[in-house]
């Protein structure tokens, strides 16, 4: 992985699984790569910096390259927004939303994120909207599936029916 990728994250345990089911997907969760196996995430406790496989726990991830050469700069916002909140509000109300998809239930903080959310829009402030078609704020890990290649796509969906 290098710096700026985006690592989207599959093979979902506990209650990441919640997320695939509700948003029919293997992926769960999404960060960008900052090189020596870290990613800046969004996560529960906050947005942080850590190891791709925090405490020992094996994590199954495809790598995106960057798009648009906007890695670097995305990684940058990213590292300035480290100890901001974690959105759990809007995240209740993402899954609301693909699940009601007639009412557009949505919550948005300031400077508090879920891990969609974050990936967007440090690619946003980069210069470069991954998602013309979606606002920043309604974005989940399953919308990232677009940018995967068939090969590792193939190998993520596996995941999700293997014992």
């Amino acid at each position: 992985m290098t710096s700026g990728d985006i690592v989207l994250f599959y093979d979902p345990k506990g209650l990441t699984k919640v997320i695939s089911l509700m948003t029919r997907s293997p992926f769960y969760h999404v960060a960008i790569g900052a090189g020596d196996s870290k990613v800046v995430e969004a996560v529960p406790s906050g947005v942080l910096c850590r190891d791709v496989n925090p405490d020992g726990r094996k994590r199954s991830f495809v790598t995106i390259p960057a798009p648009d050469g906007a890695g670097l700069s995305a990684l940058a916002w990213a590292q300035t927004q480290i100890g901001d909140g974690y959105d759990s509000a809007n995240l209740i109300g993402l899954v609301l939303d693909r699940m009601l998809t007639r009412m557009h239930v949505n919550y948005v903080a300031g400077d508090r994120f879920t891990c969609g959310e974050f990936v967007a829009t440090a690619f946003e402030r980069a210069g470069t909207r991954l998602f013309p078609d979606i606002d920043s704020a309604d974005v989940v890990p399953a919308d990232f599936a677009r940018f995967v290649p068939p090969d590792e796509m193939q190998k993520a969906r596996h995941s999700l029916h293997a014992p």
